[in-house]
């Protein structure tokens, strides 16, 4: 498992002061447990990064490969034109979406101490990170060592939240 840490001044102080006031945090992790969750599957949904950089398009033999198994056994040509399955085929594709299984893996944790969000799928570091000798382009989902400002304020919404109640 790959392991990526975000380490945020604001969020830690804000963990101080509710530390501090002996606040049970679990309920407050929980939430932003979902949240983080919620916005790492958005990153799949809209094909962007957490920071909103689109992903690299699939490479032409990466579709090609794709809608010839997903046409499953139908013809990939008529005469001159390829067939409205093929087509089909090619028109729905998703970035990092080819089965579900890096998509559906994504899930959360969370104690009195911290928030995770995690995969188990063993290739999650390849398209996160690249692998240029494989020829697979970086598509990060996870945040790299910072959060988005917008996570980060979101994050301290729900501190705040859980400190004033």
């Amino acid at each position: 498992m790959t392991t990526i840490t975000i380490d945020s001044t604001a969020v830690q102080q804000q963990l101080a002061r509710l530390q501090g006031n002996a606040t049970n945090l679990h309920a407050a992790f929980d939430k932003i447990g979902q949240m983080l969750r919620s916005n790492v599957l958005d990153c799949f949904e809209h094909e962007k990064s957490p920071d909103g950089i689109n992903w690299k398009p699939l490479s032409p033999a990466t579709k090609l490969a794709r809608a010839k198994r997903v046409a499953g056994g139908h013809k990939i040509k008529s005469g001159k034109r390829t067939t409205k399955a093929f087509d089909r085929a090619m028109s729905n594709m998703k970035i990092l979406n080819d089965r579900g299984k890096l998509k559906g893996s994504i899930a959360f944790r969370a104690s009195n101490t911290f928030a995770e969000v995690t995969t188990d799928t063993e290739y999650a570091a390849v398209h996160q990170f690249g692998s240029p000798s494989k020829g697979i382009a970086a598509r990060p989902f996870f945040p790299n060592q910072t959060l988005p400002q917008n996570w980060e304020q979101d994050i301290l919404q729900m501190l705040e939240s859980h400190l004033n109640h």
